[in-house]
């Protein structure tokens, strides 16, 4: 039995979640006792949270989806390329239920990719887990004052305040 279940609206290849990491950065990692995703809050205000995934074939990416839970303040998606550049982003907008958001038709270049948060308050939360440090080991990082999310994203070592594993969907047309 896998460590994660894929999301019913995914079908076959058509996207990855960061439930998937053992797919999308070749990462073998065993969280025991950690059961399903609960609702966690947002670690600390206008900090951002990098997530990687490896695509291994450039794609069109239409959408980022995320469960919301208490829904509160303003949240910012982006997808960043390898060397950190931000290649699209939502903007700033106020949380509301759960967040498909629409991409448009966004080119993604075969490689490393990183899906970005950021959100302006502590009390808002999202599906997910809580996590540990073994999360810097998989190439999550945040990165503080990043509410907007900025034209290039700056590393930030995880820390205890932000060791957090949201859950976050991509959404590819098949074929490109």
């Amino acid at each position: 039995m896998p460590l994660y279940q894929r999301p019913s609206f995914l079908k076959n290849n058509e996207g990855l979640t960061t439930h998937s990491l053992i797919e999308s950065t070749g990462a073998a990692v065993m969280v025991t006792n950690s059961g399903p995703p609960g609702s966690v809050a947002w670690p600390v205000a206008n900090t951002a949270l990098f997530y990687p995934f490896v695509i291994s074939e450039d794609r069109v990416l239409e959408g980022v989806s995320v469960i919301q839970g208490t829904v509160t303040g303003n949240i910012d998606y982006g997808i960043f390329d390898e060397n950190l550049n931000r290649l699209w982003s939502s903007g700033t907008v106020t949380m509301s239920g759960n967040a498909n958001i629409s991409t448009g038709s966004l080119r993604v270049p075969r490689g490393v990719i990183y899906v970005a948060l950021a959100h302006s308050s502590t009390t808002a939360s999202l599906s997910g887990y809580g996590g540990s440090s073994w999360m810097s080991m998989l190439g999550i990082f945040a990165m503080s004052a990043a509410l907007p999310l900025p034209a290039v994203a700056v590393p930030e070592r995880l820390t205890s305040a932000t060791w957090r594993l949201f859950t976050v969907a991509l959404r590819f047309r098949t074929p490109l």
